[in-house]
């Protein structure tokens, strides 16, 4: 599809998802930041969705396109012009006849390159802003912009192009996004496991099956603390921060609109997390496998490798890193930390690509042994050889960002290959195309 096929498209999406708010006028979450939004946007979903009706974006539709799509209820047309026919004829009908239309739409927006939220935000402006993170000091889409600044600016169009009496809810923990919120407008509110957030962690704990001759984690309890009172949550077959700042998200979304909480931690606590984000799988020989296999950026990373750190198992802790796209000039210096970091909590440590050589290249630096360390062009090749490697009771995180295609790794080593589909990201035609 050319490039001016493309704009055409996108000026008809928006001219008919504009159309349709403007008819329906429905409220609009909509959730921004380098880490963790499409969890967060989830999370959002599953429990709105306990109290009214909603509408949620489907996987990561928080671009141009994605973004009216949601509001159409439609997929994308990919490369067909019948398709994106189908989507317009749809969008078009909303606008023509009466139809139910959701109350709520809980919506990702995303920023690739300058300008995208701002233009998001220009005609679907959120009466609920969220911001989860600005991605410390490398954020993915690096090379897109000109510094960092310009990304938590563009960001924060989310928050200064909002309906003048929006709700504005950000992440605490982390002092950018703090003191950016707070400083634009009335009205927000703070979630996160310090002190000072309006909606608090107040415990975390990894929980582990019972058996005799493995204990591998099966999940995590949260205890939130919302003014004087605590609630419970348990999340099966999910490891690590993304997860519970979601959950945490989730939480303060519905307290600051006045929703049941008991009821909010008992949606939450049978939402199936999005594919592929800290999910665990059940490997082939009884291993185990951290699904991270969605994107990566490095602060995610290194949460992914602490987590894994933190995990008191049997066996042996093995990496599969690919590499991280789309940090400029930093990609380097980030690669090398990122395999420094990995020779303090991996056995076996196996890359692939070419900007992950320099993970290898950290690792060896950090004193990882030769023999531990092991690198692959293709993911593929790469799961392949730790199908052969990995043993009994063995933990296997694989990360990597999406242009390195490491659910193919994944699939490669699960224990049911049969419900990648299912349970694993990128198994459509279009993505195995």
């Amino acid at each position: 599809m050319s490039s001016k096929t493309k704009k055409i498209i996108v000026i008809i999406l928006r001219l008919i998802a504009r159309a349709i708010l403007w008819k329906y006028k429905p409220r609009i979450i909509a959730i921004t930041g380098s880490v963790g939004k499409t969890s967060a946007k989830d999370a959002v979903g599953a429990v709105m969705s306990r109290f009214t009706d909603v509408r949620v974006a489907q996987k990561s539709y928080n671009s141009e396109f994605g973004v009216p799509l949601t509001i159409i209820g439609e997929n994308t047309g990919w490369g067909d012009y019948f398709s994106w026919l189908r989507v317009f004829f749809v969008g078009i009908s909303y606008i023509i006849f009466p139809r139910e239309y959701p109350e709520w739409l809980v919506l990702e927006y995303g920023a690739g390159k300058p300008e995208d939220i701002k233009y998001l935000t220009s005609w679907a402006p959120p009466h609920v802003a969220v911001v989860t993170s600005f991605g410390g000091k490398a954020p993915v889409h690096t090379e897109f912009f000109s510094s960092r600044d310009q990304i938590v600016r563009e960001k924060m169009n989310i928050v200064k192009h909002a309906h003048s009496d929006a709700l504005i809810i950000g992440n605490f923990d982390e002092d950018e996004v703090r003191n950016e919120i707070c400083g634009s407008r009335r009205g927000v509110h703070g979630y996160g496991f310090n002190e000072g957030a309006h909606v608090r962690a107040v415990s975390y704990q990894v929980i582990y099956e019972d058996k005799r001759d493995t204990a591998l984690p099966i999940g995590m309890r949260l205890t939130i603390q919302v003014g004087r009172k605590k609630y419970p949550v348990e999340l099966p077959f999910v490891l690590g921060p993304g997860h519970a700042y979601a959950t945490l998200c989730a939480v303060t979304v519905a307290s600051v609109l006045g929703f049941d909480l008991n009821e909010t931690v008992y949606a939450l606590s049978r939402h199936k997390s999005p594919p592929s984000r800290m999910n665990l799988l059940r490997g082939v020989k009884d291993s185990l496998i951290i699904d991270d296999s969605y994107n990566a950026s490095p602060i995610a990373t290194q949460a992914a490798l602490h987590t894994l750190e933190e995990l008191n198992v049997r066996g042996r802790k093995i990496c599969m890193l690919g590499d991280h796209t789309e940090l400029g000039a930093v990609s380097v210096s980030e690669h090398i930390a990122i395999g420094k970091l990995s020779a303090k909590v991996c056995s076996l440590l196996v890359t692939i690509g070419i900007r992950a050589d320099d993970i290898a290249k950290g690792a060896r630096s950090d004193g990882m042994a030769e023999s531990k360390i092991f690198q692959f062009a293709d993911a593929k090749s790469a799961g392949k050889f730790v199908e052969t490697e990995v043993k009994k009771g063995d933990i296997v995180l694989i990360k990597g960002s999406q242009y390195i295609r490491m659910d193919q790794a994944v699939v490669e080593i699960m224990g049911e290959p049969d419900r990648a589909p299912e349970l694993v990201v990128r198994q459509d035609t279009h993505w195995k195309k």
